[in-house]
């Protein structure tokens, strides 16, 4: 990631996602152990990340987040 996108700053969409058989169906909430994951990702880049949440409930979802990044 950190040679594919150099950028110092990095504007990301995250959501968890509900397949079909055509792909992506719709957003749905995050599960912790995606949050989990992506938190673990970014702590191994030297970037500044702006995080936009495309959960149903994106306030819900967002606060869900903040307290497992504070843990």
């Amino acid at each position: 990631a950190k040679k594919a996108f150099p950028q110092k700053k990095w504007h990301v969409h995250f959501s968890g996602i509900n397949y079909g058989d055509k792909g992506e169906k719709n957003h749905i909430p995050a599960e912790k152990k995606e949050w989990q994951e992506l938190f673990k990702f970014f702590k191994t880049l030297d970037k500044e990340i702006v995080l936009i949440c495309e959960a149903p409930d994106p306030l819900g979802d967002a606060v869900k987040g903040m307290g497992i990044w504070k843990g």
